[in-house]
């Protein structure tokens, strides 16, 4: 398993305003940091760099930010997918 990296330098809180869904502040210098290390990720990812703003499930008022990766998945062949294929009587 990957390790979790979570983004220490943005800060999501709630909203006393119930049309506002969180508000967020960050550090500037430490983001494009952040942003700077991770460019080769947003040129592969077509320019875009995505993270998740969590709910902490030990106090609901409370959020956090993490990196977003998308789960790796390996191509299956025909083969792979329909292993009997060969064998099975099929009508064409």
């Amino acid at each position: 398993m990957k390790d979790i990296e979570f983004l220490n330098f943005l800060f999501p809180r709630s909203s006393k305003l119930d049309f506002i869904v969180t508000n967020v502040s960050f550090n500037a210098k430490e983001m494009v940091e952040w942003i700077e290390k991770n460019k080769d990720k947003a040129e592969a990812n077509k320019g875009y760099l995505q993270f998740d703003v969590l709910r902490a499930s030990k106090d609901p008022n409370k959020f956090y930010a993490r990196v977003y990766e998308s789960p790796k998945k390996e191509p299956v062949s025909a083969k792979e997918h329909m292993p009997d294929r060969e064998s099975a009587d099929l009508p064409f």
